[in-house]
């Protein structure tokens, strides 16, 4: 960080520092350590993420699995069971772990979710406006049981946390 006119931005470190070099315990070689651009998205912990926060990388890739699902649905042959399956066993288990584990406000899950709920839909013989209500609310209720994306992550999330809490990690 440094402060430019009395505000604290992040700099390009590629800019400011010389290249870090590290050496391997197993030979005298000497490796260069990349350095991480504030606003550069690098893979971890499975999802992508820059040390600015901005989680734009992440949430393009979550789109494109949507898009690419989405469009394998419409040209299947799968019966209206099987695409449901399908949606709730493949596609939104693939989408629900970085969704766990990066900030992202609902309407982005919403977005990320849109192209697969169309086709999804489309294979259930429903109407693209069905009230999410229904997609989401509870069977006994007259819903689909859909799991939300931003519920389901964001509870990840809190489970995540309350598992660390409970075995009392500490980080330094």
């Amino acid at each position: 960080y440094e402060w430019i006119n009395g505000v604290k931005k992040m700099v390009n470190t590629k800019e400011t520092h010389p290249p870090l070099h590290i050496k391997s315990l197993l030979s005298e070689v000497l490796q260069k350590i990349k350095l991480a651009n504030p606003y550069e998205a690098f893979c971890m912990l499975g999802a992508f993420m820059a040390p600015d926060g901005n989680t734009q990388e992440q949430v393009d890739i979550l789109k494109q699995i949507a898009k690419k699902w989405a469009d394998k649905i419409q040209k299947s042959h799968l019966t209206p069971h099987e695409a449901l399956t399908a949606y709730v066993q493949v596609l939104f288990l693939a989408l629900v772990y970085p969704v766990s584990v990066i900030p992202l406000a609902e309407q982005e899950c919403d977005k990320i979710v849109q192209p697969a709920i169309k086709a999804l839909l489309k294979k259930l013989n429903m109407a693209h406006s069905t009230a999410r209500s229904l997609l989401y609310g509870p069977a006994r209720y007259g819903g689909l049981d859909l799991p939300n994306l931003y519920v389901y992550g964001n509870t990840l999330k809190l489970m995540m946390l309350l598992g660390h809490l409970q075995k009392q990690d500490a980080t330094e």
